[in-house]
């Protein structure tokens, strides 16, 4: 009923999603092929040995090297979507072997909480997702909340997100990470982890020299 604050609220919204877009730019390359060929290589080299990707990043590297190299290998669960729109919608049954557990820039919600995936129509897929916010007025699905319990409530809020973190939750077999701090914001990811039925974890430390003794320390502690 506070037209003034609504207006003022509408506004703060209108400059948020802008500073995304601007933020978006700014830090990606404007096309995947701006990315060195041999670093998309490589990450694709590496990549190949394993059978599943978890990520908790928002960025659009590994969607690049996936559209660009790994294509048949790491299906991201929407392959049985029809497009419409511009979109196409995750299918729980269709075959999935790349997780984004925090969401990612190029998912969005649509009305009824199902996951969209933005597919390419423009000239890039970065023009195509600022051009989805600005006119839908909607940021992208990603998992930003400040405390691992308010990143777990913002997972169970959405069927996908849901779906990946259990996923993640009934492993088997082994676990490779890497790039993941043992810090208390992600202790939802080691719980899953913990739960799972994953005979050996690898967690690999970018300084051991340094880093070691700490993440040793956390881990012993999300264990328990």
């Amino acid at each position: 009923g506070d037209k003034q604050k609504s207006d003022e609220f509408t506004a703060h919204a209108s400059e948020l999603r802008d500073a995304l877009i601007r933020a978006v730019h700014e830090v990606h390359p404007g096309v995947q092929f701006e990315i060195p060929a041999l670093q998309l290589e490589n990450c694709a080299t590496f990549l190949k040995q394993f059978d599943a990707i978890f990520t908790i990043n928002y960025d659009l590297l590994l969607y690049w090297v996936i559209v660009n190299k790994l294509k048949d290998k790491f299906s991201d669960g929407f392959g049985l979507g029809e497009p419409e729109d511009g979109f196409k919608t995750f299918n729980p049954a269709g075959y999935c072997a790349t997780y984004y557990l925090h969401g990612a820039l190029h998912l969005f919600l649509s009305e009824r909480r199902d996951t969209l995936k933005r597919l390419l129509e423009g000239n890039t897929i970065i023009d195509d997702i600022a051009k989805t916010i600005k006119t839908r007025k909607q940021l992208p699905l990603f998992v930003a909340e400040g405390t691992s319990s308010q990143k777990m409530a913002k997972i169970n809020s959405v069927p996908y997100l849901k779906v990946c973190y259990d996923e993640l939750s009934g492993l088997g077999g082994c676990l490779f990470v890497f790039g993941l701090s043992a810090n208390q914001r992600d202790r939802h990811i080691f719980d899953a982890i913990f739960q799972s039925k994953l005979r050996r974890l690898f967690f690999f430390i970018h300084q051991p020299q340094d880093g070691y003794a700490i993440i040793r320390e956390n881990l012993a502690a999300y264990s328990v």
